[in-house]
């Protein structure tokens, strides 16, 4: 099991969001956050970068998923979440320890499995 983390554009969230449910991706977190790091990109602005807010809106997509859907959920995160400038994001993929249903106590694949995904 992985857990995957991406932080993507507000502009690009509902396209990649759409794609991951059309994709059989049904259960994901999209929370809106503020980053800090190289959000802009000196050479396209058309503004002085003494203009450019430290901080930005995005948006952190967190899933779980089995090992083989990885590459399916990457493909479509960083084609349809790509510009080609500063600030398009990152995408984090970790091991999965482990992963219990509070209500059922149902743990590991048959999990991911009744979310929508096998």
């Amino acid at each position: 099991m992985k857990e995957i983390k991406a932080f993507v554009r507000p502009e690009n969230i509902d396209a990649i969001v759409h794609a991951l449910d059309s994709a059989g991706f049904h259960a994901m977190t999209a929370i809106a956050v503020s980053a800090i790091g190289e959000l802009a990109d000196p050479s396209q602005s058309k503004l002085s970068t003494a203009f450019m807010k430290r901080y930005s809106g995005v948006y952190k997509l967190e899933l779980v998923c089995h090992d083989d859907d990885v590459d399916t959920i990457l493909h479509l995160v960083t084609s349809l979440g790509r510009t080609g400038w500063h600030g398009d994001g990152v995408v984090l993929v970790s091991d999965l320890e482990r992963f219990v249903k509070i209500r059922t106590g149902e743990e590991g694949n048959k999990v991911i499995e009744r979310l929508g995904r096998s």
